[in-house]
C-alpha cells in the first residue's frame, strides 16, 4: 500500500473514525492515547493511510515480575488495526516497527525486554514473532514477553551465585560514574 505513514500520535490527527472491532481498544485511541502521551506517560504510533487512521501501536516502560525478580521493560499496551484493513498484513507491520524500535530502547537503558498481555486468540502469532508465554493474567490474558538478552549474557553470569552476579553488577556499575 503506498500513501502509508507511521507517526507519532498528535492533536491534529483524526481518531474518531477508527474502528478496530474491540470497544476497549477503540475507547483507549479516542479518549486516552493522546492525554497519555502528553503527560509522557506512553508514547502511540498512528499508521496513516491516506490521512485516515487505519492502526496504531502504544507503549510505555513498565515493571514486570519474572521467576521472582522485577524488571523493567518496554510494555506493549495496545495494537491494532482498523477492521476495513485487518487481514492485509499491517499488524505485522506495526509489530516489527515496534520491535525495532523497542530494542533500541532495551539494548539503551538495560531493559529485560518486551512485555505484552496477549489475548488467548493472538498467542500464537505472537510466539511466532519471538514471543514466550510467562502466564495466565486477569481476564484470561497472556502475559508474554521476548527477552533480549543475549547468549553473552548467559555464559557471563552462567555459574556465579546471586550474590556474586550482585557484587559483579555494582561494581560494574561503580567503574562507569
Amino acid at each position: 500500500m503506498e500513501n502509508l505513514n507511521l507517526v507519532t500520535i498528535n492533536k491534529n490527527i483524526k481518531l474518531d473514525s477508527f474502528d478496530c472491532g474491540n470497544k476497549y481498544i477503540n475507547d483507549f485511541l479516542n479518549n486516552k492515547a493522546l492525554h497519555n502521551f502528553y503527560i509522557n506517560e506512553s508514547s502511540t504510533k498512528v499508521l496513516l493511510f491516506e490521512e485516515k487512521v487505519i492502526g496504531f501501536y502504544t507503549a510505555k516502560i513498565d515493571n514486570l515480575k519474572y521467576n521472582s525478580e522485577d524488571y523493567y521493560v518496554v510494555y506493549l499496551e495496545s495494537i491494532a488495526v482498523d477492521k476495513q484493513y485487518q487481514g492485509m498484513r499491517l499488524g505485522q507491520l506495526l509489530l516489527d516497527d515496534f520491535i525495532g524500535k523497542a530494542k533500541d530502547t532495551v539494548e539503551f537503558l538495560g531493559l529485560l525486554g518486551i512485555s505484552l498481555k496477549a489475548v488467548p486468540t493472538k498467542r500464537e502469532w505472537y510466539e511466532k514473532n519471538g514471543f514466550e508465554y510467562i502466564e495466565e493474567v486477569e481476564e484470561k490474558l497472556n502475559l508474554m514477553l521476548f527477552d533480549f538478552r543475549t547468549e553473552d549474557y548467559f555464559e557471563y553470569y552462567d555459574g556465579l551465585s546471586y550474590w556474586e552476579v550482585i557484587i559483579y553488577d555494582y561494581i560494574d556499575r561503580r567503574s562507569k560514574k
